[in-house]
């Protein structure tokens, strides 16, 4: 600022925004995402952009993190799934003698986490994988 005697002065001022606001994680397919067998895998797999998004009210830098996964199999034997980190992908694994109209439901928890550090609460996102030799497939079930 210049005052009229000529003599000027500066104001500096700073600013430290912190963001304590935890990131957003939305389900992609909130009813699940449906697959079976390409060929002989013994897996059906979900990339996890499939799955869920993230978001926050800052800036870009959102990590998403996969926390886990519990597998339930229609005819009452126990499945297993697991995440391949190299392809980002949550992958529904066979019981091997998996045959018509069995199901393997996979509930995979996520968290996302914000340049800050701020971590959002767990979502649980559904997979559903039909056995190798379900019939028909019903529609919106993908081959993978």
């Amino acid at each position: 600022m210049r005052y009229s005697s000529g003599a000027t002065t500066r104001v500096t001022c700073a600013v430290n925004v912190v963001d304590l606001e935890p990131p957003s994680l939305s389900l992609l397919a909130p009813g699940g995402l449906c697959a079976y067998p390409l060929g002989a895998r013994g897996a059906a797999c979900f990339y996890v952009r499939e799955l869920v998004s993230a978001s926050d009210n800052c800036r870009a830098g959102v990590s998403v993190a996969y926390r886990g996964c519990a597998v339930t199999v229609s005819d009452g034997r126990s499945g297993s799934c697991y995440f391949d980190a190299a392809t980002g992908r949550v992958c529904v694994s066979y019981p091997d003698t998996m045959i018509f109209a069995v199901v393997a439901r996979a509930d995979v928890t996520f968290t996302a986490t914000d340049a800050s550090g701020n971590k959002s609460p767990p979502v649980v996102a559904s997979g559903f994988a039909l056995g190798p030799r379900a019939g028909p497939q019903p529609e919106g079930c993908d081959p993978r």
